[in-house]
């Protein structure tokens, strides 16, 4: 606000796989080319030609755990190189999986700004950032869980106030969506909260609808519902 201006980093994904040391090779390969070429000029090429410039890393049942740190750290690394962001990695992560899951409901392009990833290749992204978060949150004993539970609780009971007291903070950056996708790493939350989340959830969307038209009854679900609805 006040001509602040602002930019956001999400995740998108053609869901090409490769083995890190697969990338290693070719990169240094191709640096050594009569025309060289730069680290991620030669992934997007062997990434069917869209954008990349990170590698997440992806953790089987057989990786061991130091071994995705290590990866998990380099993934950080080369992402606080694209810009500064507030907040810790986990709160960071929720909000990727967010906006994934927001451009799933709206029907919106994966592929406008990196040009490719179809929403089925997203889709297939999401358990990974979901597994990206645990490594980022912890376990109970980390300042990290600790924290998020307890915003977790803030955020909770700020949603359950009533309307007039709680303003516009129903619609901030960490609003209702955030925290339902949150639940995803704490479901116990899902369990005890569900009823208020979902309805801060439709509360939210109400209240950016347009107004209804001329002679338009506001009472009827119809009239409710219609501009809330993903196209």
């Amino acid at each position: 606000s006040g001509g602040r201006w602002e930019r956001c980093l999400v995740t998108v994904s053609n869901m090409t796989v490769v083995h890190y040391s697969c990338h290693a090779q070719a990169s240094r390969a191709e640096r050594a080319m009569k025309v060289p070429r730069q680290e991620w000029e030669g992934a997007t090429l062997r990434n069917q030609s869209t954008k990349c410039n990170n590698l997440l890393p992806i953790r089987g049942p057989r990786s061991p755990a130091h071994m995705y740190s290590e990866y998990a750290e380099r993934y950080w690394a080369t992402l606080s190189q694209l810009g500064r962001h507030e907040g810790s990695r986990f709160r960071m992560v929720v909000h990727d999986v967010r906006l994934l899951l927001l451009r799933l409901a709206s029907g919106a392009s994966f592929a406008l700004d990196s040009g490719g990833g179809s929403p089925l290749s997203n889709v297939k992204l999401l358990p990974y950032l979901v597994q990206m978060g645990y490594y980022c949150l912890g376990d109970p004993s980390t300042t990290t869980w600790r924290h998020a539970n307890a915003s977790f609780s803030q955020r909770s009971s700020r949603s359950a106030a009533p309307a007039s007291a709680a303003g516009h903070g129903a619609g901030g950056v960490d609003g209702p969506d955030f925290n339902a996708v949150a639940t995803l790493w704490f479901p116990e939350r899902w369990r005890e909260d569900r009823q208020q989340l979902l309805f801060s959830l439709v509360t939210a969307a109400l209240r950016s609808c347009p107004p209804p038209a001329e002679g338009e009854a506001l009472g009827e679900a119809e009239a409710v519902f219609r501009g809330g609805r993903a196209p």
